[in-house]
């Protein structure tokens, strides 16, 4: 997944590596800094974005406070 920024003119900031297979759901948390994607393998993988860094994170170590803007997915804690 390739994430830009549309401040910067739609310059691509990073690539979100690690799914096996195609994308089925995106969602970003409500500070825009987590994105939560879900695969057509039934993989729920979380990303860490900070400015143009990114890194899998693990679920058990999100911040207790994480909210999700939108929840289109149909893994994880919530479904």
């Amino acid at each position: 997944v390739d994430i830009y920024s549309v401040e910067k003119g739609y310059e691509r900031l990073c690539v979100l590596e690690g799914a096996s297979s195609f994308i089925t759901h995106l969602d970003w948390d409500s500070t825009s800094t987590y994105l939560q994607l879900n695969s057509g393998a039934g993989e729920r993988l979380i990303f860490k974005i900070v400015g143009e860094q990114s890194e899998l994170a693990d679920e058990s170590a999100l911040p207790e406070q994480l909210q999700w803007a939108s929840w289109t997915g149909v893994l994880g804690q919530t479904v």
